[in-house]
């Protein structure tokens, strides 16, 4: 058991590292809102968004979504800067439809989640941004490793939608532009870490068991800056800073097998590019991670069957180690044919080290395609990635259709295909899930 909630854990955390912008390569109708009739009569406000019904069920035991969903974006614009902000607002009736604990129901029964707010200034060729940031670094879509700074929404594990995966940073930024250059400096007073769930949660990080979240004080500040130059229709970038690691490890405590949540700060840089050569898009990333936290586990005897079964791998400490990473892929957009993005990332530790949970390199491969059809009020999106092993497949496809300018509707499938053989990842098979939405789209300045 232990070992299969230490599996669920790392196969959360992996895919909680995808990109945000894995599951969408074209824009979605949630930001094309129209003005529905009548809508002259509103009064005139900075504010778009799309209230929908949404429902979510796991295909074979149990409802995940049930009720209605509100997402807002405030967007400001005047002398003084602008003033940007998203959130999202959801009534979740399948925790009590389901019967879960009342520390579920209390936690996530009703999200109000503040994704991003800030104000943004240009004064000449340089930009100043203060608040709650979302940062990306990086170029791969599916598989980044150099992006280290935006926090990310854990609580739906891999069924999250693109816009609500990414958690901005409490951030002052500057952006300098200058010709066919670009330079950013990024100051973190207060860093973010990942939500995550625990105990009877569904998409519980280590099902049953409780997790002592980090303290909200004594965080050490962040900060980093990264240098773009432009040319040929391509870019190079480079980047380096100190940054916490989002995703929690853990640290058991003997005396009731209770885990504590370890985030520490770490030194990394690296670099990432993009060229078009031939109608094709390549991509390049490439991070090194200064000592930064890994698990660590050690093997104990089953005690149902001491000598003849395998052994319980049971998570115990963090350890600190260089990390290096990188990824290639190539994008290709196609009026006729839609648009194609194919990734293979590797991570490891520099060094071999039998304490660590895992000391071998991680290989992952991704696919994605989407396309729209009948004058763009249907579009297809989806995209498949290995996790773990080159047998186990994660897939997703949605469609999206507009009914009208100002009203949608989204139908999502997920899967997971175990193929490998393990049993710690038998669970997932249960996980393949449908979503739907019914959403109106609006916008209170028109």
């Amino acid at each position: 058991m232990i070992r299969t909630k230490l599996a669920i854990a790392g196969f959360v955390l992996f895919i909680g590292s995808i990109s945000a912008e894995e599951f969408e390569f074209e824009e979605q109708p949630a930001q094309q809102a129209g003005t529905a009739s009548g809508a002259s009569a509103m009064p005139k406000l900075p504010l778009r968004g799309k209230v929908s019904a949404e429902l979510g069920r796991q295909i074979d035991n149990r409802w995940v979504f049930l009720g209605p969903f509100l997402g807002l974006t405030l967007d400001h614009q005047s002398s003084w800067g602008q003033i940007y902000g998203e959130s999202i607002f959801r009534y979740n009736a399948a925790y009590r439809i389901e019967k879960d604990s009342s520390y579920t129901r209390d936690g996530y029964e009703f999200e109000a989640i503040l994704s991003e707010l800030y104000w943004k200034k240009s004064f000449d060729n340089v930009t100043l941004s203060a608040g709650k940031i979302i940062t990306v670094w990086g170029k791969a879509d599916i598989l980044p490793v150099s992006d280290v700074i935006s926090a990310r929404d854990l609580t739906k594990a891999f069924f999250a939608q693109p816009q609500e995966s990414r958690l901005g940073q409490n951030s002052v930024r500057v952006d300098w532009f200058l010709p066919k250059q670009e330079l950013q400096l990024i100051f973190i007073p207060y860093p973010v870490n990942s939500r995550y769930t625990d105990r009877d949660h569904p998409y519980s990080l280590i099902p049953g068991v409780e997790i002592h979240k980090a303290s909200a004080y004594g965080r050490e500040v962040e900060g980093g800056a990264q240098y773009t130059a432009y040319f040929g229709g391509g870019a190079v970038s480079v980047f380096g800073g100190r940054f916490h690691n989002r995703e929690p490890l853990f640290r058991i405590k003997p005396d009731d097998f209770t885990f504590e949540a370890q985030h520490q700060p770490y030194n990394t840089t690296g670099f990432s590019a993009n060229f078009p050569v031939l109608g094709f898009l390549l991509k390049f990333e490439g991070a090194y991670q200064f000592q930064r936290l890994n698990q660590t586990a050690m093997q104990l005897p089953n005690p149902s069957c001491p000598l003849t079964c395998a052994a319980i791998t049971m998570p115990t400490d963090v350890k600190k180690a260089d990390v290096v990473g990188g990824t290639v892929g190539l994008d290709y957009n196609t009026t006729e044919y839609g648009s194609f993005i194919l990734e293979y990332s590797a991570t490891a530790p520099t060094k071999k080290d039998a304490e660590l949970l895992r000391d071998d390199p991680l290989h992952s491969y991704a696919f994605g395609y989407s396309k729209n059809f009948l004058r763009d009020t249907l579009s297809f999106n989806s995209f498949v990635v290995t996790f773990l092993k080159y047998s186990n497949i994660l897939f997703r496809f949605n469609v999206t259709y507009k009914v009208t300018d100002v009203i949608s509707t989204y139908l999502q499938y997920t899967g997971v295909f175990i193929a490998s053989g393990d049993p710690d990842l038998r669970i997932f098979d249960k996980y393949d899930r449908v979503d739907f939405q019914l959403s109106y789209q609006f916008d209170l300045a028109k």
